[in-house]
């Protein structure tokens, strides 16, 4: 077996004596290649399309169904995170703006969730699981996962996002209050 020590596209034969197994042609061997290929597919494209299909003009629809479970989005927010504090210096600044949009997407939901909880009667806090069944199922540690997506959004957003980074950190200080005080 010889290894490839040059980026390129290659074929391969595979043998088993002179039995031949398999074969693979215009394989691509290069540095980063499942990044390069899918980061703006999975932090933008997708979610872009996904988002239209909530009915409430935040999150992202989740597995194919009309759920849109907090968990879920808190989960993407903290991926989208984790490529704007690890990785900016590898996304190109027209994608980076993509990017922190749905954080903004991601965040916006999770407010509501707060805001439906309130209306619903619950503390001060409190967070429904999602809006599209589950409003007054309230669960910890979906805000546990919410207050952590929160923070670090006010912490990773440009500044250009200064309103919605206020309602992201009194979303979380509330929620935080609460499952520490109420919970």
């Amino acid at each position: 077996v010889t290894e490839p020590k040059l980026s390129g596209v290659y074929n391969m034969e595979v043998y088993s004596g002179k039995e031949l197994l398999f074969t693979g042609k215009d394989l691509t061997i290069q540095q980063n290649i499942l990044w390069d290929s899918s980061i703006e597919l999975a932090a933008a494209d997708m979610l872009e399309r996904r988002s239209k299909f909530t009915r409430v003009g935040a999150g992202w629809m989740d597995a194919g169904v009309l759920w849109v479970e907090s968990p879920a989005q808190s989960g993407m927010v903290m991926a989208l995170e984790e490529i704007v504090e690890l990785k900016s210096d590898k996304v190109p600044s027209d994608l980076l703006k993509r990017i922190y949009h749905q954080i903004t997407v991601g965040c916006d939901y999770l407010v509501m969730l707060r805001d439906e909880a309130e209306k619903r009667g619950h503390p001060k806090g409190a967070m429904s699981h999602d809006l599209h069944g589950h409003e007054d199922d309230i669960v910890p540690s979906d805000a546990v996962k919410a207050v952590v997506a929160l923070a670090r959004a006010v912490k990773l957003l440009p500044d250009t996002y200064s309103e919605k980074k206020a309602a992201y950190k009194e979303t979380a200080l509330l929620t935080m209050n609460w499952l520490t005080n109420k919970a």
